[in-house]
């Protein structure tokens, strides 16, 4: 992400996603990758070993409801709302497992 973020500015980011942006681009180095490829080939191994036994893995989409969006936003998403609604998602997108994503359940209007 910092790389890709790299040629935007930032200003218009949240404080919290300045913040985890700057904390990633100062504090990872190369063998923090390679770990983080290790973890990755040690979760699909993982999902292997479980998917030998079941056929589907269910779990909820978001952990939390979609934040208002006001109307003229112009804003990005703010890094902790974001990282709360895509709680259940990680697995998926890290192991580069099909999903799919079924609307269910309600939130009030307000």
């Amino acid at each position: 992400m910092a790389a890709a973020m790299a040629s935007f500015p930032t200003t218009s980011l949240s404080a919290p996603s300045r913040v985890a942006l700057n904390v990633t681009q100062s504090t990872l180095a190369p063998h923090d990758y390679v770990t983080a490829c290790r973890v990755r080939t040690r979760a699909i191994a993982t999902l292997k070993a479980l998917y030998a036994d079941v056929d589907v893995i269910a779990t909820p989409a978001t952990a939390i409801p979609p934040p208002k969006v006001f109307a003229g936003a112009n804003q990005w998403s703010d890094y902790t709302t974001s990282a709360k609604s895509m709680r259940y998602i990680v697995m998926a997108n890290l192991c580069g497992v099909p999903a799919v994503t079924v609307p269910a359940g309600y939130t009030p209007v307000e």
